[in-house]
């Protein structure tokens, strides 16, 4: 009894300082953009101005364009005089695609997607499959050869890493030296 007592009065009367060296002050680093895409989301959205065109692929009567890190563009060209913009898919990330049996094999970020576009006025993801990281910054860490410094650790639940951005960050727990 004694002993506890002597143990009581020991943790009691004791003083002990925690110091933690946080630094407040933001810096300048990379942080990764996010966009949250899962099986069974609808990517058809209103019809959208094009400004980047890249890839076009012929589907059925549909001409469906690329617009670079941003989506594709679905165009009704049953009329070949009068073609017409029906939709976007908006697939934020997008860096090239194919399209196979009624589906649109999708390079997105670091994962490929498949999209099905059998209805393609409600066109939806079907699949994902994730990817090692891609050498243009879209996984994990940024892997630009010309960036050196801290950047914002990727947190998966946000969703799929699609680029990066300089920001204003407070204690950028993850850095990359080249």
């Amino acid at each position: 009894m004694k002993q506890l007592l002597l143990l009581l009065s020991i943790i009691l009367f004791s003083q002990c300082e925690y110091s933690i060296d946080l630094d407040l002050t933001p810096v300048s680093a990379l942080a990764p953009i996010y966009v949250k895409l899962e099986v069974g989301d609808v990517v058809s959205e209103n019809v959208r101005e094009t400004t980047n065109i890249g890839q076009i692929v012929f589907y059925k009567s549909y001409i469906l364009i690329l617009e670079s890190n941003t989506g594709i563009h679905v165009i009704d060209n049953e009329d070949v005089l009068i073609p017409a913009y029906i939709n976007f898919l908006n697939l934020p990330g997008l860096t090239s695609f194919h399209v196979k049996d009624d589906s649109i094999i999708a390079l997105f970020a670091n994962h490929i997607i498949n999209i099905s576009i059998i209805d393609i006025q409600n066109s939806m993801i079907t699949a994902i499959l994730e990817l090692e990281p891609s050498p243009n910054g879209t996984g994990n860490h940024p892997n630009d050869q010309n960036y050196s410094g801290k950047f914002e650790c990727v947190d998966l639940s946000k969703g799929i890493v699609t680029g990066w951005e300089m920001k204003n960050i407070i204690d950028p727990r993850c850095s990359i030296f080249n």
